[in-house]
């Protein structure tokens, strides 16, 4: 049901109450008309049934019994509608309340402090380890303190430019207990996030 038309009718009903002009009684059934021809929300419901309790009396423009009950339905409907509504958190977002003060491995591609530091504020983070990685080659031995620090809570493994590496990292990350995810693209933290909770939400918590 359309808010507006919701708006019309409370407002032309509340002067109903007090005596009506023809032109509140005009406007009532357009309004009925206009609200005929729409299928109410589940969360209406109530609304629905009152209004249809109503109609009859307000045809023949007369104040309905139910007048009362069908102005209590309309105003939380109306008070409803003007709330505005609660926008689904970003991936970014969720992955900064699972991680907020904590840090960020990332292994691969080329460290940039630009790329850290996006990272570091789109998830909350309290550093961002970067550690420079030979690509075909990796070492294990090397990363292996990085992936230790108590203040890691996750691992990033950009198997775009360290494919090679991918056992050998999932091999330290389970030895320490740290989550890992697998990004196969760049440096978005759109990717990221995504990865991270996709692969390891139930692990990211503090």
């Amino acid at each position: 049901m359309d808010p507006r038309l919701l708006n019309r009718l409370k407002f032309h009903l509340a002067r109903v109450v007090h005596g009506a002009e023809l032109a509140d009684w005009e406007a009532i059934q357009h309004v009925l008309g206009q609200l005929e021809q729409q299928r109410p929300k589940p969360e209406l419901a109530a609304l629905a049934k009152q209004l249809e309790r109503a109609a009859p009396a307000l045809r023949d423009w007369n104040v309905p019994a139910n007048l009362s009950l069908l102005s209590a339905e309309l105003a939380r409907a109306t008070e409803r509608a003007s709330k505005p509504e609660e926008l689904a958190p970003s991936d970014e977002a969720r992955v900064a309340l699972l991680l907020h003060g904590r840090a960020l491995l990332v292994i691969g591609g080329d460290p940039r402090e630009a790329h850290a530091e996006r990272l570091r504020e789109a998830f909350a983070l309290s550093a961002v380890h970067w550690p420079r990685t030979r690509e075909q080659r990796p070492d294990p031995s090397a990363l292996e303190p990085w992936v230790a620090r108590d203040d890691v809570a996750a691992v990033v493994l950009l198997i775009r430019w360290i494919r090679h590496a991918l056992g050998q990292v999932t091999t330290l990350c389970e030895r320490h207990g740290k989550p890992m995810a697998r990004v196969t693209g760049g440096y978005n933290t759109s990717q990221i996030a995504a990865a991270l909770l996709a692969q390891c939400a139930k692990r990211l918590g503090p």
